[in-house]
């Protein structure tokens, strides 16, 4: 995926917000045409009914800061649109003949993105962006500091090349960035909009509540309580006894796969069958020992009373299909249960999170929280990118992946430096898997084996990677975290364990490198945060036969381009 780039060929405004962006070809070296002198412009939605003026005779290379004109009111578009330098789309523009885009634009917008890098830190990617600035000496801009309804409207930021005559064509613009106004625009002369994230905020609840009215709604006690909402498989958790006359306990708010197994104090419960629906499940009769299930409602009915009930299950089945891999829960937390369009939830971009089964207990969570929580148990990370579409990713070595993009010296500003102190590498790593909803212990269990009573009384399991190598040859080597995760199979807990040790077992550095404005231009369409760079300088020793690292962070003003080094 890149940067949020792309050609905007023949799309109306309203499609900046779906453009088709290739992913970047591993192995690429940027070449180019030449450097171009750049345009910058933003598009923004315009409330229903917000009247702006703009001086008679206006011109869109007039400097913003020289108005002196009559006032007229603008045509009501349904998108205003503004640049730094001013442009009109040539009589002959297919796409845009004489369109006007005033030069108000006073700078280009700083655009920050980062993604997590060691599995303490958080899990969601970050895209931070500033504000414009608009000139507004005239007075034509006032409304916008007054209406509160441009806040939470859609901002596009383009880039494109500036041409002194004939002028660079419509479709030569291209998308920098989606963003959302976050408030009323303020100020007078120099009006600042400020800027957060296109995406969704997701902070929705993943669950619904109880009604507290009786019956499948809950007891008044309950009232207000998050239902249960389980992905994936579960084992040993503990449900909670909704309906205590019918002994019906919920296990998930919405179909499910199955239920694998019903323990009381350890010993089992026998199966005595599944019901299409919850009249059928009240109605039915079951005996004592066993229980019955209504796997397309998500709950189960036991035949007799138990002092500490656990379960085992596959959960979350929407439509018959079960969710048990982190890309499948991605995709319905973001779609299904926070609203995001299929554009821009992306969900085949969680190809490269492991497609183990996992476990996921959202209930109570929002959806941001879930995702959070899903991303850090697969060593994973998530977000947004700057057009405001969500996608997944895990972090594998540069060094075996091979570098994406070529930085050599000749696009540099200045040679690069090092930054942060460089973290020992770690000499075991150990992952987590197999977690129980509750352990047991003592009165908690009956008459079970030892082997049972050991397996209930271990939160989880828990994979080990170490190398001893790395120990003996960094005596400054640490001892990595232990790291939870969702996996309930030993091989993929396992596998992330190897792959965090690739990770984190060897030496890896910090470089901050600036790009020289008149070569930023080679970056904006292919470069996103999570690729693999090689950066060669002939004058620092770490770097002069080229180093692949992950580019763990961009920073942008207009071209000047900031790029942080991980490896």
């Amino acid at each position: 995926m890149s940067l949020g780039l792309s050609p905007l060929a023949a799309a109306p405004l309203a499609a900046l917000w779906q453009p088709d962006i290739p992913d970047p070809v591993p192995g690429t070296v940027l070449v180019g045409t030449g450097a171009v002198d750049p345009i910058w412009a933003v598009a923004l939605e315009r409330p229903a009914g917000l009247a702006l003026v703009v001086p008679l005779g206006l011109t869109a290379g007039l400097p913003a800061a020289a108005f002196a004109f009559p006032a007229v009111a603008e045509p009501a578009l349904p998108v205003l649109r503004y640049t730094d330098r001013g442009w009109i789309g040539e009589p002959t523009d297919p796409n845009a003949p004489n369109e006007s885009w005033p030069a108000r634009m006073l700078d280009a917008p700083s655009i920050v993105r980062t993604i997590p890098i060691y599995p303490t830190e958080a899990r969601r990617s970050e895209v931070n962006a500033g504000e414009i600035l608009l000139a507004n000496a005239d007075g034509a801009l006032d409304s916008l500091a007054t209406d509160w309804r441009l806040a939470g409207r859609r901002l596009t930021v383009l880039r494109g090349p500036y041409r002194r005559g004939r002028r660079a064509a419509r479709s030569e613009f291209s998308t920098i960035g989606g963003f959302r106004i976050e408030r009323v625009a303020q100020g007078t002369d120099r009006l600042r909009l400020p800027l957060g994230s296109a995406a969704a905020d997701l902070t929705m609840p993943a669950s619904g509540t109880y009604a507290g009215t009786g019956s499948w709604e809950g007891t008044a006690e309950m009232a207000g309580q998050a239902k249960p909402i389980r992905y994936g498989i579960h084992r040993n958790v503990r449900p909670a006894i909704v309906v205590p006359g019918l002994l019906a306990a919920h296990l998930h708010d919405g179909p499910i796969s199955a239920v694998l197994a019903v323990r009381g104090r350890g010993d089992p419960f026998g199966y005595a069958g599944d019901y299409p629906n919850l009249a059928a499940l009240a109605a039915a009769t079951v005996a004592a020992g066993t229980y019955v299930t209504c796997l397309a409602a998500g709950w189960l009915r036991l035949g007799s009373t138990t002092s500490s009930l656990t379960v085992d299950l596959r959960g979350a089945a929407p439509a018959g299909a079960y969710l048990g891999t982190a890309a499948a829960i991605a995709a319905d937390l973001l779609g299904r249960r926070g609203g995001v369009t299929s554009d821009l939830a992306q969900a085949v971009s969680f190809y490269d999170w492991p497609v183990g089964e996992v476990r996921l207990d959202a209930s109570g969570l929002t959806v941001a929280a879930a995702m959070d929580a899903l991303a850090s148990s697969v060593g994973g990370w998530w977000g947004a990118d700057a057009l405001g579409r969500f996608r997944g990713s895990q972090l594998l070595p540069p060094e075996i992946v091979g570098p994406s993009i070529l930085l050599e010296p000749w696009m540099l500003a200045t040679p690069p430096e090092e930054v942060d102190a460089a973290q020992a590498p770690w000499w075991r790593v150990r992952v987590d898997y197999r977690a129980l909803g509750v352990t047991q212990s003592g009165e908690d269990l009956g008459a079970v084996s030892d082997a049972d009573r050991a397996l209930y009384g271990q939160a989880a399991q828990t994979a080990t990677e170490y190398r001893p190598a790395v120990q003996s040859a960094f005596p400054g080597a640490q001892d990595g975290p232990q790291v939870p995760s969702a996996f309930d199979d030993a091989a993929d807990a396992q596998a992330m364990a190897v792959r965090l040790m690739d990770l984190h077992g060897t030496p890896r550095r910090t470089w901050r490198a600036e790009v020289r404005p008149d070569q930023a231009w080679r970056f904006w369409s292919v470069m996103e945060p999570g690729q693999p760079v090689s950066l060669t300088w002939s004058g620092i020793a770490a770097l002069r036969g080229g180093r692949t690292m992950i580019l763990r962070g961009i920073s942008a003003r207009g071209d000047r381009l900031t790029l942080d080094l991980w490896g």
